[in-house]
């Protein structure tokens, strides 16, 4: 496997929206949804967020498809739970 970023999985609290009628005390517990991704780690930016890919293309290393950046503010943890085969090879 050609694998030139490496994988990474992040716990955040999403946002969401519903159409239903809430009282304000019912409204006052609502919490945001708690998800975990994973994804190919294209970068971490320390001012900014994660960004992931779903997929990119084999000789291609300039492209990618169905980027997601998630804001550190959203993030409650993150971990990269594989290495890229530029990593196993030291390029």
């Amino acid at each position: 496997m050609n694998n030139i970023y490496p994988i990474c999985e992040v716990t955040w609290k999403d946002a969401w929206t519903d159409f239903i009628d809430l009282s304000v005390e019912e409204a006052r517990a609502l919490k945001p949804i708690v998800r975990t991704t994973v994804g190919y780690l294209i970068d971490i930016r320390e001012d900014n967020g994660i960004i992931l890919c779903t997929d990119y293309y084999n000789g291609e290393a300039d492209s990618i498809n169905t980027p997601i950046c998630i804001p550190f503010g959203m993030i409650s943890d993150y971990r990269i739970v594989g290495i890229s085969d530029n990593e196993l090879t030291g390029e």
